[in-house]
């Protein structure tokens, strides 16, 4: 049995979509959302696809209920 989390999956999941790393915040997963955030805005322009692939990368993992938050518990929809 998996640890499930009282986060909700919704929420993440728009969060992911149209702000981009407040997921990770709702999470609780502060580093990588800050960090998310400074590389995005302070980055050349070569860099923001590496920022956009990991946002997919972040959906994806959601989206098959693999994404955990900052206790190690998944974020599902069940």
């Amino acid at each position: 049995m998996r640890n499930i989390s009282k986060k909700n999956w919704y929420v993440t999941l728009i969060l992911a979509i149209i702000l981009p790393s407040f997921h990770r915040f709702y999470a609780g997963k502060w580093g990588t959302g800050i960090l998310y955030i400074i590389i995005m805005i302070a980055s050349l322009n070569f860099c923001k696809p590496i920022c956009w692939a990991l946002y997919f990368v972040d959906i994806l993992f959601i989206l098959s209920g693999f994404f955990k938050d900052k206790e190690g518990k998944y974020i599902t929809i069940f």
